[in-house]
């Protein structure tokens, strides 16, 4: 069970739970701090020249699609994160 929740109030829930109260703008979305798109443009360039792949989360592209899908207006520079994780 998640909440009660407060207004103002930053609280840690499931990606799908984020979603769905975004998609009822019922709130914000903080990004984790891997997509950002400096950030996301290191990451991929390191594991482009690395063995493994480490860097980033192992979901990473379906996380990103789905909060460019469900909260592009809470991710900055929503344009270029798409384009980094679409074409790496």
């Amino acid at each position: 069970a998640f909440g009660p929740f407060k207004a103002l109030q930053p609280v840690e829930v499931p990606l799908w739970l984020a979603l769905s109260l975004r998609r009822r703008n019922r709130c914000e979305v903080q990004p984790p701090a891997w997509l950002n798109a400096d950030t996301l443009a290191d990451a991929l360039e390191e594991d482009r020249n690395a063995n493994e792949f480490h860097s980033l989360p192992f979901y990473y592209y379906e996380m990103a699609m789905l909060l460019l899908r469900d909260a592009r207006e809470d991710v900055p520079r929503s344009e270029r994160v798409r384009c980094l994780v679409e074409d790496p």
